[in-house]
């Protein structure tokens, strides 16, 4: 299980980095051998992706990854289903299949 909490990336000197969550040290980029404007990317996408992930599943962050590829398939699927006329929205395509793409790729965010 992932640590709870929102992950924060912090410079503590130079080009090192620490990924924290809460008072805990999660990892740190002093033995990376990238550039620096590299480690400190890295160090914030690393945090974005995790919070992120729990946003989608707070109990189980690996599943809420696991099915961001699903949901955003899902959500191109609703898109490309439905464009809006000017008083209501007008479907074309397949809402039967956009709405089963979206019930999986729920189902996959909500495993537990």
């Amino acid at each position: 299980m992932a640590t709870k909490g929102d992950w924060i990336a912090y410079k503590a000197i130079r080009d090192y980095w620490l990924i924290k969550c809460g008072l805990t040290n999660i990892a740190s980029t002093s033995e990376s051998i990238l550039s620096s404007e590299e480690k400190e990317a890295n160090a914030h996408l690393i945090c974005s992706a995790v919070n992120a992930c729990a946003k989608v599943n707070p109990d189980n962050p690996q599943a809420g990854a696991e099915s961001i590829p699903a949901l955003y398939k899902a959500c191109r699927s609703i898109a490309n289903t439905w464009r809006v006329g000017e008083d209501f929205p007008l479907y074309h395509g397949d809402v039967a299949e956009a709405k089963e793409e979206v019930l999986q790729a729920l189902a996959k965010a909500d495993r537990r």
